[in-house]
Formats: structure tokens, C-alpha cells, sequence
């Protein structure tokens, strides 16, 4: 009994984390995706052949933008540096009470 409800906890945890929206942001386009489906398509990329894909972090309430490239983003938590397509490193500032236009 005690292994099944292991299992049960360990397969909620599993669903629970497949329905969470990541960010990625294509470090050579500038697009930027949230998907519960995986990193997207590499293929088509405006900028020339193929994405380049960073995982930026999880959809949330917080609001980043980057003064570099001009993304912006609602995250879970501060995005990494790494990956601006403006070159180098974002430099993110959080905007607290700000929202997205269009965004959830």
C-alpha cells in the first residue's frame, strides 16, 4: 500500500510540472514563447536557418524586462542573464505592479 501511494504522489508531481508554461526566447530572433509542450521547433528562424533556444523560466506574476533587448516577460522568478539577443547578458529590471499588454 505504501508504494502505491508513492506512485500516486510521484505521477501527480509529474502532471503537475508538465502543465507549466516555460519561457523560451530565441537568442538570435528575439521570439519568444511560452509552451507546457517542450522546447518549440527549431526550424524557421527569421534571423537565418535555425532557433537558438533558452529556457528563460516559468510563466508567473512577476514582471522582468530586459533593457537591453526590450523583451519583456512575466516570470516566476528573475530570468537568467545569459542568451540576449542584443548581445552579451540581458539586463533584466523588474517592474513591480506592471503588466504585459495582451498577456495573461
Amino acid at each position: 500500500m505504501r508504494l502505491f501511494c508513492i506512485a500516486i504522489v510521484f505521477f501527480a508531481c509529474v502532471c503537475a510540472e508538465a502543465t507549466v508554461e516555460k519561457i523560451y526566447l530565441c537568442s538570435k530572433c528575439s521570439m519568444l514563447v511560452y509552451s507546457v509542450h517542450g522546447m518549440p521547433s527549431i526550424s524557421g528562424c527569421p534571423a537565418g536557418n535555425y532557433h537558438k533556444w533558452n529556457m528563460i523560466g516559468y510563466n508567473g506574476d512577476r514582471y522582468f524586462y530586459c533593457n537591453l533587448c526590450n523583451i519583456s516577460v512575466h516570470a516566476k522568478q528573475r530570468p537568467p542573464i545569459s542568451g540576449c539577443p542584443a548581445g552579451s547578458y540581458h539586463k533584466w529590471t523588474e517592474m513591480p505592479g506592471k503588466t504585459i499588454p495582451g498577456q495573461r
